[in-house]
């Protein structure tokens, strides 16, 4: 994984030593950073306005509609897919978010045993004289604020339960027991090779589901300007029908006259002969005159098409190229996150590291000064800040592993298709 660290003239970014292994450090200053920002914008490639349409183009946007309906699908396909991820999400949120909150309720409840065995050791000291009553009332102040965080760790926990118990379709007020791996004895990390962004990468910005419905648009788009340039005038077999049509009436009523004129050429013709024959003659001339009108209306026909074509494919070509932006813009938050989730879970598991390490002191310190309250060297508040920082240590290590393995399952989506921020994401 190659990173690259930025100097800015005017705001220097302050980072914790080591927290950046730069292959290669890159000087700007903040306006020249800016310009190539902007410049290097792919939005600004993708404009709001859009090729004209003539009135008599847009009939034929139905020509591309097996095309266009390909797109819709693809687009609903992976809206259904996304949507199942995001559920499958949340399910793990409620569930992790039960075990944090079960796990709470365990921990003030040995908080509250903790303090009851410190109330116990002054009860004794009272009584030997060796504190006051007083020191015994603060002792039990002590007692019921434990007895107050534990109450509420309590209601928090029934609510996380019952809705576990909803989702799970149990009643309400089920007990569960859940097998979740976050446990100290079963607690373990994810592979690095499973997070680091060169071992997937490459497949991901290819194969991602996110990706699928602009790909399509871009396959589908393509189709389109190629079948712009060749489309169908509307109406054509209609056209060419009353053409061929009109033909044969002329072509036979050509055969009648014809066949008159000889007539008139050999013998004569008798009075209603002759008048048959000037309207054969004339209806020649309507139907000549019917045909005409066709043929120009077909010519017009062919105009509208030809600008037809010009118009779809001028708006399919624009279409074409804002998908294929869009596609790098896809794979930039792509490649952007791959990076994020390897961060996220290299901090996770230092965090985590350092809070067990707290956990280990923490025991530590409270058992040494618990051994030091029942010798008198210390005070009873002494001691209850010693067991409220255990407290909250422990409260803040589940807190970081329950995110890690949410974190763990997002990663797992992700690379399924999931996208965090549609419909949800992250935690």
């Amino acid at each position: 994984m190659k990173r690259t660290a930025l100097v800015l003239a005017g705001a220097i970014l302050l980072v914790p030593t080591g927290a950046i292994i730069a292959d290669s450090i890159k000087q700007y200053t903040v306006p020249k950073a800016a310009e190539e920002i902007v410049a290097k914008d792919l939005s600004l490639q993708i404009t709001a306005s859009k090729p004209e349409i003539h009135d008599d183009s847009a009939p034929y946007q139905g020509e591309f509609s097996d095309e266009l309906e390909v797109i819709g699908d693809k687009s609903n396909e992976y809206s259904d897919f996304s949507k199942k991820l995001q559920v499958e999400l949340s399910a793990y949120q409620t569930l992790y978010n039960y075990w944090l909150a079960d796990a709470a309720f365990k921990i003030e409840k040995e908080n509250v045993a903790q303090a009851e065995k410190e109330l116990e050791i002054m009860k004794k000291k009272v009584a030997q004289g060796v504190e006051s009553k007083m020191q015994l009332m603060s002792v039990e102040t002590s007692l019921n604020n434990a007895l107050v965080r534990l109450a509420d760790a309590e209601q928090q926990a029934n609510a996380a339960k019952y809705m576990l118990n909803q989702d799970l379709g149990n009643e309400l007020t089920e007990n569960i027991l859940l097998d979740t791996k976050i446990d100290d004895s079963t607690f373990t990390y994810v592979p690095e090779k499973e997070y680091k962004v060169e071992n997937y990468l490459p497949n991901l910005l290819e194969n991602h589901a996110s990706l699928g419905i602009i790909q399509t648009s871009i396959k589908q788009y393509e189709e389109i300007v190629k079948d712009s340039q060749s489309l169908s005038v509307l109406g054509e077999d209609n056209f060419e029908s009353q053409i061929e049509g009109t033909e044969a009436q002329i072509n036979m009523t050509l055969a009648k006259i014809a066949g008159l004129e000889q007539l008139k050429n050999t013998v004569g013709l008798s009075p209603y002969e002759q008048s048959v024959l000037d309207e054969l003659y004339l209806d020649v001339r309507m139907k000549d005159a019917q045909l005409k009108g066709i043929l120009e209306a077909l010519d017009d026909a062919e105009d509208d098409r030809d600008r037809a074509e010009r118009d779809w494919k001028k708006y399919y070509e624009e279409e074409l190229a804002e998908a294929n932006i869009q596609l790098q813009q896809a794979q930039q938050g792509l490649q952007f996150l791959a990076y994020n989730y390897e961060d996220r879970f290299e901090a996770m598991k230092k965090k985590i590291g350092l809070q067990y390490d707290n956990l280990a002191r923490m025991k530590q310190l409270y058992t040494n000064n618990q051994k030091m309250y029942e010798l008198g060297m210390i005070t009873q508040s002494e001691l209850e800040s010693f067991r409220l920082n255990l407290v909250g240590v422990r409260l803040q290590l589940n807190m970081a592993k329950k995110d890690y393995f949410l974190l763990t399952k997002e990663f797992e989506l992700f690379k399924q298709g999931y996208m965090p921020g549609a419909g949800g994401g992250g935690f």
